[in-house]
């Protein structure tokens, strides 16, 4: 929840929110933590993933509903400044690292 200007109440998508704040503070990283281990195609966690390759995935079905916000918000802060984006449920594991100009298989 957030505040808007004339103090209404707005329901905000935390993942976009935080994607936000990581481009207004210049972050050179942003881990977004979820309570998968990265972005799961068939039961495998993406070591990395590029824009053009979630596009297809989106469109596949392969990415569905629950992640695609998260991978949206990500690939927005990595357009934005953020040099380096990694969704993880832990931060000690890798997750995945959304790339930002790159083609991945």
């Amino acid at each position: 929840m957030a505040v808007g200007q004339a103090g209404q109440l707005l329901n905000v998508n935390g993942d976009v929110a935080a994607a936000g704040i990581a481009r207004m503070l210049g972050a050179e990283a942003f881990i977004l933590l979820t309570d998968v281990p990265g972005v799961m195609v068939e039961n495998h966690v993406l070591s990395s993933l590029s824009r053009q390759k979630a596009n297809k995935m989106f469109k596949s079905k392969l990415i569905t509903a629950g992640m695609q916000p998260k991978i949206q918000a990500a690939f927005d802060a990595l357009q934005n400044g953020v040099k380096k984006v990694t969704i993880t449920n832990k931060l000690q594991s890798a997750g995945t690292t959304l790339l930002k100009n790159q083609l991945v298989g």
